[in-house]
């Protein structure tokens, strides 16, 4: 159920019960039949989730077979199975618990917090994510972001558990798991029926080529179906041309007719334009080459570049003692919006999207429209679920997205985390309007107080039990 509530399958209301089945196995048992227990229910999930399409992305950047699967596997254990591993052992007595309600969902909260930022670092497909496309649900990120998703799923599902087996607690956890999801909804409701103090709004035409496995670089190839799909939309000098990360696979540095080609296809539709692009820089006979995305002015110049900071390692960055691309990338320097006339745009790389701090950082700066290039043409599955990562962006910070793809998913999400435009599967250009306000919320200034607190409460709970057993 962990696995079907997440993207590509989507089915959202089982993440509501997804953890009850392991609640009610873990229940009194020893503590290594808890481990056991909670080994197993994590290794399926990381590999029916992650895993099946990790493995050939591995091997295609290229890896040998068996360390990709021993790469994946150390991921997937790192990223996934420890969390519900330290999940069934310290909640084997929940049962026995005041306020489960709370306390196992703050538990939970903590371990996703810790996954995300200490053990690698990867809030790959939490709990909340599943969530993305009812926005009603989500609202309550602005204030604790996706984790207070994620606690008010758990919540649901401990009072289900709790009633299961007619724990003595069961009313108390059904009058506080009900009002958490009361308030929650009612805020979501209030949330979506607000309208922009003063309404200030931007074209975005995204192009989605959906190019397909094993096109290699095929430069002018790709350039000429992104000027292709572009001509679907209507030349217009207001709106925001967004091409993928990657786009143009040679050097604007450099003279070439693809430069010329390009150059002549912006001034021909008088609009800023954001693509994805490799560069280099040399400075006392060092090269350093960066994944960056550019911002193209409407007479042809570029007029602002933001190098990828968070590199994939291995496919970007060297790894000791494995391969790695001919020409590692070096690291972006912090995240700084571009100027877009007298709008400032922000830019996430790639899976820097599933990250709150970059998009954090950006806004508070004074981005007030996200923009995601990624290439997501080895991905497979995974590019269904980067891209529901993304959503929870734009409502941690009430400012509009959009997340454009090579292949995969492309979508263009408002201030409220609402999906307007979307295509997985044909080569076209999307079109929308979205408010623009620069908002921010709570959340955009305070970051993740919520997760913090439960990691507050499990620190306490462990030390507890600690004092106790001496």
């Amino acid at each position: 159920m962990l696995t079907l509530a997440q993207p590509p399958v989507g089915w959202a209301p089982l993440a509501w019960i997804a953890l009850w089945p392991l609640l009610l196995a873990i229940d009194g048992k020893p503590w290594g039949q808890r481990l056991l227990l909670g080994g197993v229910a994590g290794m399926v999930w990381s590999w029916s989730l992650v895993g099946y399409w990790l493995l050939p992305a591995f091997h295609e950047v290229p890896l040998p077979l068996v360390t990709a699967a021993l790469l994946t596997q150390l991921t997937i254990a790192i990223s996934g199975v420890l969390g519900v591993v330290a999940f069934a052992y310290l909640c084997g007595d929940w049962r026995r618990t005041r306020l489960s309600v709370v306390s196992v969902p703050a538990i939970w909260v903590a371990i996703e917090y810790a996954r995300a930022n200490v053990t690698g670092g990867s809030p790959w497909c939490l709990l909340g994510h599943s969530q993305y496309a009812y926005p009603a649900v989500i609202q309550i990120a602005d204030v604790t972001g996706v984790y207070g998703v994620s606690f008010l799923l758990c919540s649901a599902t401990m009072w289900l558990a709790s009633w299961s087996l007619a724990s003595s607690t069961r009313r108390s956890n059904l009058i506080v798991a009900s009002l958490l999801m009361l308030l929650s909804l009612g805020y979501g409701a209030v949330r979506l029926r607000q309208r922009d103090a003063a309404p200030d709004t931007v074209a975005i035409q995204a192009v989605h080529p959906a190019w397909p496995r094993g096109l290699g670089e095929a430069a002018e190839q790709r350039l000429a179906d992104l000027i292709r799909l572009s001509e679907q939309a209507a030349p217009d000098p207001s709106a925001l041309l967004v091409w993928p990360e990657n786009a143009l696979r040679f050097h604007l540095q450099e003279e070439s007719a693809l430069r010329d080609q390009l150059t002549a296809f912006i001034q021909g539709r008088r609009q800023y334009t954001v693509a994805g692009v490799h560069r280099y820089d040399r400075d006392q006979g060092t090269t350093r080459y960066f994944n960056s995305v550019v911002l193209i002015a409407a007479e042809g110049s570029v007029v602002g570049v933001a190098d990828k900071r968070l590199l994939v390692p291995v496919a970007e960055s060297r790894w000791s003692l494995l391969p790695s691309v001919e020409q590692p990338f070096t690291a972006g320097k912090p995240w700084v919006p571009l100027s877009l006339g007298q709008r400032q745009i922000g830019v996430l790389v790639c899976f820097e999207s599933i990250f709150p701090e970059p998009a954090r950082m950006l806004v508070r700066q004074g981005a007030s429209v996200l923009v995601n290039p990624t290439n997501d043409e080895i991905l497979g599955d995974g590019a269904t679920q980067l891209a529901a990562m993304a959503v929870f962006r734009s409502v941690e910070n009430h400012v509009p997205l959009v997340h454009v793809g090579t292949a995969g998913v492309t979508q263009i999400v408002d201030a409220r985390g609402r999906i307007v435009a979307t295509e997985n599967r044909d080569p076209r250009a999307l079109t929308a309007t979205v408010s623009a306000d620069h908002e921010g919320t709570w959340y955009t200034q305070m970051g993740d107080v919520f997760a913090l607190v439960c990691c507050a409460w499990l620190f306490l709970s462990v030390t507890y039990r600690l004092l106790a057993a001496r």
